[in-house]
């Protein structure tokens, strides 16, 4: 027998109780990590068009979903751990320790889960990094803009700082007769 074969233990009714409640968890998961996502693109899109109204909505609709992703992830933890005490395994933390404890069908489908979550979550963190760098970009950008126009009015010693001009009382025209 295996190093594997012999931690699985004989299957407990609470055993599988757990588990069918932790893939609905975990069903639950990838639902709200597929919503995130769909969540990043409306920003993408909200970014790209500066849409300021839209995106402070998204930003409370983000906000609501990190929340949500949070609880499910504690009451996963949960679970895992409820699991973990049935099986007799007080050391079980992990997820993805668990599946070696269940027999191959359990296994593939708690595997399936996992490797789901896990390309989700890694989706949703380059979507947010591509997000925040695309408004990292925008606002040098706009930096950039308002540093060109205010320096040029500096740099021009005709104004003073209240961008009053220093040219007083001289004519409003000037002539270009010769």
């Amino acid at each position: 027998m295996s190093g594997q074969d012999s931690r699985k233990k004989e299957p407990v009714a609470d055993q599988y109780a757990g588990l069918a409640s932790l893939e609905e968890l975990l069903t639950m998961q990838t639902g709200h990590c597929r919503s995130f996502l769909r969540t990043l693109e409306e920003e993408k899109q909200a970014l790209v068009d500066m849409d300021m109204p839209r995106l402070i909505s998204i930003t409370a609709k983000k906000e609501y979903q990190l929340k949500r992703l949070t609880h499910l992830d504690k009451m996963a933890r949960e679970k895992v751990a409820e699991i973990s005490k049935t099986l007799g395994q007080e050391k079980i933390e992990k997820l993805s320790s668990l599946p070696a404890f269940f027999d191959q069908g359990d296994s593939v489908t708690l595997q399936r889960h996992i490797r789901t979550l896990a390309g989700l979550r890694e989706e949703i963190r380059d979507r947010n990094i591509i997000n925040r760098k695309f408004t990292m970009d925008t606002l040098n950008y706009i930096e950039n803009g308002i540093a060109l126009i205010t320096g040029g009015i500096e740099a021009d010693k005709r104004y003073h700082a209240d961008g009053v001009s220093r040219l007083g009382g001289g004519p409003a025209l000037i002539s270009r007769e010769v």
